[in-house]
């Protein structure tokens, strides 16, 4: 293979090149129409248009190619440029240049290449128009007539394309000027209504407002209304009437003065918030005659920083709570593994016991159990945060009796009287995994806190679906929660009771998942008595 050697004016050529703006430009359909066309016309299975830059040549349109660029070593277009017309390989094979030329031995296999030099004005090669196919030929001398007209219709569309983008840039150059002109009032209205911006001018003397095209847009005035000062007062918020007041005065003694207050628009009686901003005049006795400035419409602003502050305020609870969430998971997934660690030590030492091993392995089963409900509770805490709501279609009756097939072996349900009434007509969707969190910590504390030493136990499920929302009751007699303790029992890790063992997790991922839902949780509750939650989910149902 033999390397092409560079241009004589190859520093120039390159220069001009680049003045084209051309390189690495995305995919231009007249470029792309031109490649397609030549392919047809020289019967081609490839067709490229190429420049060649300082190490690569890269292809602006091509058929029959996968790839972007090569290195201007392989490349035969940078034996082409050479030429002042096409340069033809017959077969590549047979050729001392190509024969053993990556893209000859290997992908797209080339066998047979012509190029048309792409001749600027000035008359730099910047690239060409390339044929190529994977078997020997040669051009006929239509297809060689062709490729030549197509390759300088490209320098053509080139030279077209770097004047309409000098146009563009004069265009630019002048527009950009002619927004700077303030007088210009069609421009500088254009701007005001894309700010929201209104420009005024108020005379102190006689109380009159000159205003601008934007000011009458932005507080939904004609602009044949006759305004003064006392006329704008009208529109200000009732709540701010003292406040505006009391900064308009402050601004009669101040060169600068920059507040904000709420306005009522009379169109359409929508509350913004509006920016004043501006600069008292005074006359050669200092005393303030005038009040030019621009008011601005900052509802968007303001309804963005708000919601700033509450993200703010729910990464700083998240933070406090992965910080308590990662201390009391380290320890209560600890805690269980050390007590079954202990109690194997000593089933290993009474190991002829077998009641006493007995004994330890029940022990040693609690300890499991307890570790196990406090992975799943991890597990729900965890899903619930990451991932998004996603409402299908849900059957209450369905989604109980899996809840309850779950319970089943953790809890004596066959001393409990278990009752479910379910009104649902009409179709009800919300995310189905939420909503199986939220009735399994529910009904397992339902289960858990019962008395059944003392009477017999009772949980009651009530659910109502309507086309707006469902309404879900669970009710039980178990042992209450005491009413100091009740406003707690929906933080993270706190227990309202120690006589059940339990991960402090359940009631605050219930709350937390009611969130992502836009639901509501209430909860009535007598120490000795029992509980009744009520949950209320809007119905996704669309």
């Amino acid at each position: 293979m033999i390397v092409a050697g560079l241009l004589d004016n190859e520093e120039e050529r390159l220069k001009r090149l680049i003045n084209y703006r051309v390189l690495d430009t995305p995919e231009e359909q007249e470029f792309q129409d031109i490649v397609e066309l030549t392919a047809q016309v020289c019967h081609a299975p490839i067709c490229l248009i190429t420049l060649i830059d300082t190490h690569r040549q890269w292809f602006k349109a091509r058929v029959g190619l996968k790839i972007q660029e090569t290195a201007r070593d392989i490349a035969f277009c940078s034996h082409a440029i050479h030429h002042d017309d096409i340069m033809e390989v017959k077969d590549t094979l047979q050729d001392e240049r190509f024969f053993d030329n990556p893209l000859v031995i290997g992908e797209p296999y080339i066998r047979f290449y012509a190029g048309m030099p792409l001749i600027s004005v000035g008359g730099h090669k910047l690239g060409t128009l390339a044929v190529g196919d994977t078997r020997p030929r040669k051009l006929g001398s239509g297809e060689a007539f062709a490729l030549r007209i197509l390759g300088s219709q490209v320098v053509k569309l080139f030279e077209l394309r770097s004047k309409n983008q000098k146009l563009q840039d004069v265009i630019g150059q002048y527009l950009k000027f002619y927004e700077e002109v303030r007088g210009r009032q069609e421009i500088l209205s254009k701007v005001q209504k894309v700010a929201e911006i209104g420009i005024f001018e108020a005379d102190l003397r006689t109380g009159q407002l000159q205003v601008s095209e934007g000011f009458c847009t932005l507080f939904g005035l004609s602009t044949f209304d006759r305004l003064s000062i006392s006329r704008f007062k009208e529109l200000v918020h009732p709540e701010d009437t003292a406040h505006f007041s009391e900064n308009l005065n402050r601004s009669l003694n101040e060169p600068k003065f920059s507040f904000e207050f709420r306005c009522i628009r009379p169109s359409d009686k929508e509350i913004i918030v509006v920016k004043c901003m501006g600069e008292s005049l005074r006359d050669k006795e200092g005393e303030p005659f005038k009040l030019i400035g621009l008011k601005q419409n900052i509802t968007a602003i303001k309804q963005h920083e708000q919601q700033l502050e509450a993200q703010n305020a729910e990464l700083k609870k998240l933070n406090e709570e992965l910080d308590n969430f990662v201390y009391r998971v380290s320890h209560d997934l600890r805690a269980p593994n050390s007590s079954v660690l202990g109690l194997i030590e000593i089933i290993l030492s009474q190991e002829q016991d077998v009641d006493k091993i007995k004994e330890l392995l029940v022990l040693v089963r609690k300890s499991l159990q307890k570790q196990d409900n406090f992975i799943k509770d991890i597990l729900d805490y965890s899903r619930n945060s990451r991932m998004e709501v996603k409402p299908e279609e849900v059957d209450f009756e369905e989604v109980l009796q899996e809840v309850v097939a779950q319970l089943r072996y953790s809890y004596q349900k066959e001393s409990i009287n278990f009752s479910v009434e379910i009104l649902q007509e009409v179709p009800f969707a919300t995310d189905d995994s939420r909503l199986h969190i939220i009735l399994s910590n529910l009904l397992s504390n339902s289960f858990k806190y019962q008395r059944l030493q003392e009477h017999g136990g009772m949980v009651g499920v009530n659910v109502k679906v309507n086309e707006e929302e469902a309404q879900i009751t669970i009710e039980d007699n178990g042992i209450g929660i005491e009413k100091s303790r009740q406003g707690k029992v929906f933080d993270m890790f706190y227990r309202a009771t120690d006589k059940k063992p339990g991960s402090g997790l359940g009631l605050y991922i219930v709350k937390e998942a009611l969130l992502k839902l836009q639901g509501s949780i209430l909860l009535e509750s007598e120490l000795g008595k029992g509980t009744i939650v009520k949950v209320t989910i809007p119905n996704m149902y669309r």
